[in-house]
């Protein structure tokens, strides 16, 4: 079983201390706000409380209001931490907010 950090929270203290915590790997999404450069601060946190399966996981940045973009730039940048960095495609079609009071996707 994997911990999910998700990306609005990846840089809560608390939060990867509770992941590292567990003994189980954490599944770490890069927050839509954040430099992939970024991610080292929050893998620092967890490591330092023991915590050393760590998997990457960029899932769009934000461009403007509403939309996320992927940046391929991101991956390499995140895989010089020497952890495993994966892709999570969802976040690609989801656009926030695009209904009103609720996020959809392209009609």
């Amino acid at each position: 079983m994997i911990w999910l950090v998700p990306a609005y929270l990846c840089r809560q203290t608390s939060i990867l201390r509770a992941a590292a915590h567990t003994g189980r790997p954490s599944l770490l999404k890069k927050g839509q706000f954040m430099s992939p450069r970024n991610m080292k601060n929050s893998i620092r946190k967890i490591e330092s409380h023991g915590g050393n399966q760590i998997i990457l996981a960029e899932r769009g940045t934000f461009l403007g209001y509403g939309q996320l973009i992927n940046d391929m730039t991101c991956f390499p940048i995140m895989s010089y931490t020497g952890y495993t960095v994966c892709f999570d495609a969802t976040h690609s079609m989801q656009m926030p907010t695009s209904m009103g009071n609720i996020s959809g996707g392209p009609h």
